[in-house]
């Protein structure tokens, strides 16, 4: 087992056990009972601020896990409207982490995933309504390959409606392998064995812990697979190439996350090739805005515009030929804007010291978190 998969998997348990030992539930007592039979599936779902699909994504999983063993494990993010309220009339366990903690789904999945006890975990965002029909297939995929350490499915993202009132829907891995990808989506199922190996979600990447746990499920032994089956319906609040998205993509560090994934690949020796592909834009952008800067300051040493002006001839120019290349200007436009604001933070990301989950406990007041048993409801102190 490799240094990183030790230590993410060490780590991993002593911040659940702290997290046991240290949560002082003010509102609602823990009654757990530890000698009940393990179930078979575990389900992890996080939520946001997800009043208007918690019920249909807890409602799917109850009806498809009907008649299979399971349990469910809900984790909020300090959502502000009625979605724990709606959950809680659910028969889950619910675990309400502070708005002082480090909210990201890579926490939410890492501390729904320690209060599982389930031969298979399936992680499930609060905004997918899950396919009934995926849930025999995975267990059975699961159940007959040794080396299959996780499976996904197909997803559709419902943007809305059309003027005429029909569904538009967004297909959400239009180009990613179905036999052997290299990692799978936030919603995916895997072996508690291949978690163990591997580490499970690492808590402190802002973004891209699919990926990132992904090579370490391939550096464990596994393999994974998407069955060419439906396996959720996503709710997207954006879609993508928006400057909606990216507003929301910006309050999340989303783009710092990029830049932890690189340094974490680089340090640890993950399998991931071609890891600064999808940095490679961001962080050319970036020195060319470093020119600019440097021109701005040039200009202004000899009291002249041209390095300025010839910076922004550069790329005006840049930007026409981009416009060229994709036939209208709303694409160039977007990505000039996206790599204005993000390129720092993903030039930032990239210089962060790669964390395990042992600094997790720095970013989240244990005390602070709630849990609730299955069938119990949650209330305020």
């Amino acid at each position: 087992m490799n240094s990183l998969t030790e230590a993410t998997h060490r780590h991993a348990h002593e911040a659940g056990d702290r997290l046991a030992v240290e949560t002082a539930p003010a509102c609602v007592e823990v009654t757990g009972d530890a000698g009940s039979p393990r179930p078979d599936w575990s389900i992890v779902i996080i939520t946001r601020n997800e009043e208007a699909n918690v019920e249909a994504c807890l409602r799917s999983v109850v009806d498809g896990f009907a008649g299979r063993s399971f349990e469910v494990v809900l984790v909020d993010s300090a959502s502000t409207d009625r979605t724990v309220e709606i959950a809680s009339e659910f028969p889950v366990s619910i675990v309400c982490l502070p708005p002082s903690a480090r909210l990201n789904p890579a926490v939410g999945r890492f501390f729904g995933y320690r209060q599982t006890r389930g031969s298979y975990v399936l992680f499930l965002d609060g905004d997918c309504s899950l396919e009934p029909e995926w849930v025999a297939g995975a267990d059975d995929a699961l159940r007959a390959d040794d080396g299959l350490g996780g499976v996904a499915g197909s997803s559709f993202g419902l943007l809305g409606h059309d003027a005429d009132g029909r569904p538009r829907y967004q297909d959400e891995y239009p180009h990613h392998d179905y036999e052997a990808p290299p990692f799978l989506a936030g919603s995916a199922a895997y072996k508690r064995e291949a978690l163990e190996k591997a580490g499970g979600f690492n808590p402190n990447l802002f973004s891209c812990e699919e990926e990132e746990l992904g090579a370490r499920v391939r550096k464990a032994g596994y393999t994974m697979r998407r069955l060419h089956v439906q396996m959720s319906q996503h709710h997207p609040v954006n879609a993508k190439e928006t400057v909606a998205e990216l507003l929301r993509r910006l309050r999340r560090r989303y783009f710092i996350g990029l830049g932890q994934l690189v340094r974490q690949v680089r340090t640890h020796e993950l399998p991931i090739d071609h890891p600064t592909a999808s940095i490679d834009r961001h962080l050319v952008y970036f020195g060319l805005m470093t020119v600019g800067a440097m021109s701005a300051v040039l200009g202004v040493a000899i009291a002249s515009w041209a390095p300025v002006l010839l910076w922004l001839t550069g790329m005006l120019s840049l930007f026409g030929l981009f416009a060229a290349r994709s036939g209208e200007l709303r694409k160039p436009a977007y990505y000039f804007l996206e790599w204005t604001v993000a390129s720092p933070a993903v030039v930032y990301g990239l210089l962060l010291r790669p964390h395990g989950p042992a600094r997790l406990h720095d970013a989240l007041h244990p005390e602070r978190v709630i849990e609730a048993s299955a069938g119990t409801n949650v209330a305020t102190a």
